[in-house]
């Protein structure tokens, strides 16, 4: 289970971001729909069910709009920390390709990351060289990433 610190909590965001991922160690199935199951049934794994969704959509179109919100899922995951590592690097240039995104698509979700922590940094109505530290590693992620805004 992820734990929040004290200095993500300063960013409602990433307090969300956080909170989300907790839930995956949750059960999927509420106790009333485990009952439901009948006896002898096998609950498939959900590594099987990725390998199907990837099977599924490799050959099919896919919908831009989810597109974007996968990518955006994706983006979000690996800016949590503002670093950018060479696995994560190449799983997004990978999630560009697979999804078939445009320039302006990866531009726009950029751009909109940026100025999302932008807005929480101005929440106070003060900005402090804390603040240009992450918009400055946050800028050099996305740079890395394929498209920062200022480009």
């Amino acid at each position: 289970m992820l734990r929040l610190h004290s200095h993500m909590l300063e960013f409602p965001l990433m307090k969300v971001l956080l909170e989300s991922l907790n839930s995956l160690s949750h059960n999927p199935l509420s106790e009333s729909m485990l009952e439901n199951v009948g006896k002898g049934a096998r609950l498939k794994s959900r590594a099987e069910i990725k390998e199907d969704i990837s099977i599924i959509t490799a050959d099919k179109p896919v919908d831009r709009r989810s597109a974007m919100r996968t990518y955006w899922g994706a983006l979000k995951i690996v800016l949590e920390d503002l670093t950018i590592t060479d696995a994560e690097l190449a799983f997004v240039i990978q999630k560009q390709h697979d999804l078939n995104l445009s320039v302006s698509e990866i531009r726009c979700l950029h751009a909109k990351a940026f100025a999302n922590v932008i807005r929480q940094c101005v929440k106070d109505q003060k900005f402090d060289d804390r603040e240009c530290k992450i918009l400055r590693n946050l800028h050099n992620c996305l740079a890395k990433l394929g498209w920062a805004p200022g480009e």
